[in-house]
């Protein structure tokens, strides 16, 4: 039996060729992971980390994985799509 997690997708930002999509997952859920994303990062306010996702535009598939800090919300790509950067909200 495995245990299963889900996550909560918030941002999306496409390569300059639109084939790779990353997105921004808020809060991960499931065993191993908690407690629940939140705005409120203050003392004391434990988030974990989380993830952000790379998606193969023309498969739907994620294809690559990258842990972040907690909180990821926005991200963006450099003009020439050699660069992502993403804010870790509680980060």
């Amino acid at each position: 039996m495995s245990a299963e997690a889900s996550g909560a997708p918030v941002e999306v930002a496409f390569t300059p060729d639109g084939t790779k999509a990353y997105v921004s997952n808020y809060s991960m859920y499931g065993a191993g992971f908690g407690p629940e994303g939140s705005d409120d990062c203050g003392p004391g306010n434990h988030t974990d980390s989380s993830y952000v996702y790379r998606v193969d535009v023309a498969t739907l598939v994620i294809d690559k994985v990258i842990k972040v800090g907690p909180g990821p919300k926005y991200v963006a790509i450099s003009p020439d799509g050699k660069y992502v950067v993403w804010s870790d909200w509680c980060g």
